[in-house]
């Protein structure tokens, strides 16, 4: 093998190592490449460290949801109610968002979707219930703290 022999097949090999593109022929002196696909192996381990992702940012909004709910019980005011109800949704994009993903990855097509939408109307329902008593100023703490609990129920349900 004579030195500029080796010094274009380094420059060849160089060139996959910056590209992350692999040489799978050579035709008239051009290098013909094919774009690496990641593994198997690397896929699942980037999906496994979304899920985490996802279900420890999921718990830190839970709490949160679980404060304001605190503070709306102990002072059912208007904008208790309104931090409640932008946390809860919040909480519902972000959980929809990460169910989705998981789901379309291990399920395959449209299977587990008829469930999240039948949680989120409950949701929905649970919510306007809540802001009507509370614009009222009819409803009482027990009735409050469960209205709070019910969609803190759902809310778990959703995401477990």
């Amino acid at each position: 093998m004579k030195v500029e022999e080796a010094h274009t097949r380094f420059r060849e090999f160089e060139g996959q190592i910056e590209t992350g593109k692999k040489v799978t022929a050579q035709k008239h002196g051009k290098i013909l490449a094919k774009e690496e696909k990641p593994s198997v192996f690397a896929e699942r381990l980037r999906e496994s460290f979304r899920q985490i992702e996802t279900k420890s940012e999921l718990d830190a909004l839970l709490k949160e949801v679980e404060k304001s709910g605190d503070q709306l019980l102990k002072s059912p005011t208007y904008e208790h109610l309104m931090e409640y109800k932008e946390l809860v949704t919040i909480f519902i994009k972000n959980a929809i968002y990460g169910i989705w993903q998981v789901e379309e990855k291990k399920e395959g097509r449209f299977v587990g979707k008829e469930k999240v939408y039948i949680v989120l109307k409950k949701i929905d329902k649970e919510l306007a219930k809540l802001t009507e008593e509370v614009l009222k100023a009819q409803i009482d703490p027990i009735t409050l703290a469960a209205r709070i609990d019910d969609i803190r129920g759902l809310l778990v349900d959703l995401y477990s």
